[in-house]
């Protein structure tokens, strides 16, 4: 293998890390959002004309 393909890998694996890294990243916070909403709506006040849960659509 020659230096300048073994650089263009080098180079291709670390685009791929980052770019990895960002979608990661996106997951991680969707699912801090999404016990963030599951909380609000586990600690919101019973209302019994409107029923104990609410449904809410992401």
């Amino acid at each position: 293998m020659n230096i300048q393909s073994s650089l263009h890998t080098d180079m291709s694996l670390s685009r791929d890390n980052v770019a990895l890294s960002a979608v990661k990243q996106n997951i991680d916070q969707a699912q801090q959002m999404q016990k963030m909403a599951q909380q609000t709506t586990q600690s919101a006040p019973i209302n019994e004309t409107r029923g104990t849960l609410l449904d809410i659509l992401v």
